[in-house]
């Protein structure tokens, strides 16, 4: 496998294009709705291009992909809520199709927040520093 480190979303894409994904990973990755998720690819292969979502790792053709921006902020980074003023921590990054950007789930003392965040609602504690 050839490393890359870049940031994709998955097209939509119908029944008569799963023979683009990697038969061992198909059920696992239909199961995401692969179509509403961002996803770091980590390297590719003459075949595939390796994804990375969470702690999973799927295969997929190039050609269902499409590449986006770095999100502002990774899994597991500690955000302030700027409503709220409340620290948080980033759990998932989903992708919002209509406004092209990418949508962040967080946790407040171990509970998942329902509220998805954009970049725009949260800051990065070296920002306030």
């Amino acid at each position: 496998m050839q490393e890359c480190n870049i940031w994709v979303i998955c097209q939509y894409f119908s029944e008569e294009r799963y023979n683009e994904i990697c038969p061992d990973d198909l059920e696992k990755f239909l199961q995401l709705f692969p179509h509403q998720k961002l996803f770091q690819c980590i390297g590719r292969d003459n075949d595939f291009m390796y994804l990375k979502k969470d702690k999973d790792i799927y295969r997929v053709k190039e050609s269902l992909l499409k590449t986006t921006e770095e999100p502002k902020f990774k899994i597991g980074e500690t955000v302030i809520l700027i409503n709220k003023n409340e620290k948080a921590v980033v759990v998932s990054i989903g992708w919002h199709y209509k406004l092209a950007e990418a949508i962040y789930t967080v946790s407040i003392n171990g509970k998942v927040k329902r509220t998805r965040y954009f970049a725009k609602d949260l800051k990065g504690i070296n920002d306030i520093l």
